[in-house]
């Protein structure tokens, strides 16, 4: 998870885009020296294109999941 936060986090920088952890995860992470539990899953906000960034994911099948609200959420599986 945090090997993926991290190649996410530069190629938004590289783009000049925002990235945000959220989440209980990011909350541990920032608060805690010794998180007691990681999800398996990231929460992010993301302000350019999500595609575009996951793209770069060298390594990684990403597939979009469905959602009911595709409008508002989006969805991905990586997976190595």
């Amino acid at each position: 998870m945090l090997e993926i936060l991290s190649a996410l986090a530069q190629e938004a920088k590289a783009a000049g885009e925002t990235l945000v952890f959220i989440g209980g995860s990011a909350v541990q992470t920032a608060a805690l020296k010794r998180p007691r539990r990681l999800s398996i899953d990231l929460d992010l906000y993301y302000s350019g294109n999500a595609e575009v960034l996951l793209s770069k994911l060298v390594g990684y099948n990403v597939e979009k999941r469905p959602t009911k609200q595709q409008d508002l959420f989006s969805f991905y599986n990586a997976i190595r």
